[in-house]
């Protein structure tokens, strides 16, 4: 379920999915006054909710996201202007992009190959035109919000997974390994600066 409380922590409405366990990690709340949130666990989905009224449904439900059929861990979504990111996250990770307006897929890109085990999926971080995700098998992939892979390539050659979001701020772009090393890169041509 998803809740909305005001301030002083008295519920104003509950949204039941319909589904059991969520292996949510955390909505995005848009401009729109829509929040953007994916479930996981079974759930395959990305869901959109008026925050003013959910039971009317101003939103919707994308399709489901994992044709394999497999339970999935999801990161937190993330929004630009347009469209909807989430990674997802079973024997592989695959960045997916939906419409913002209606929830279809714009396009997916896949990752890296995952265990399937861990719990923490890597939030896509948004610029103005890439997008950029870390997966589990350690890579760093940067993505034009068009849906082409700008670069794809493994931080370090432990393959140490890249569990926490990147951080995009000033033309770099910052990524910590599970290994405990932070990682600096150029945004613009993605050639490492410092460990």
């Amino acid at each position: 379920s998803v809740y909305k409380f005001d301030t002083d922590l008295n519920r104003i409405w509950q949204y039941d999915s319909g589904v059991g366990i969520f292996r949510m990690s955390g909505p995005a709340l848009g401009d729109d006054l829509k929040l953007y949130s994916a479930p996981g666990g079974g759930v395959r989905k990305v869901f959109c909710l008026d925050i003013q009224d959910p039971h009317n449904f101003g939103g919707w439900q994308s399709q489901d996201l994992n044709t394999g059929g497999e339970e999935v861990y999801v990161s937190c979504v993330s929004l630009d202007e347009h469209n909807v990111y989430a990674v997802m996250s079973s024997t592989v990770q695959v960045l997916y992009c939906m419409d913002r307006s209606n929830g279809s897929l714009k396009w997916s890109v896949e990752l890296g190959e995952a265990s399937g085990m861990e719990p923490y999926v890597s939030n896509p971080a948004v610029t103005a035109d890439t997008v950029y995700a870390g997966s589990e098998a350690g890579y760093l992939t940067s993505v034009s919000t068009s849906g082409s892979v700008v670069q794809q390539f493994m931080v370090d050659t432990s393959s140490s997974p890249i569990l926490a979001s990147p951080a995009v701020s000033d033309g770099y772009v910052h990524v910590f390994t599970k290994s405990g090393i932070i990682y600096t890169y150029r945004a613009s041509r993605t050639a490492s600066i410092t460990e």
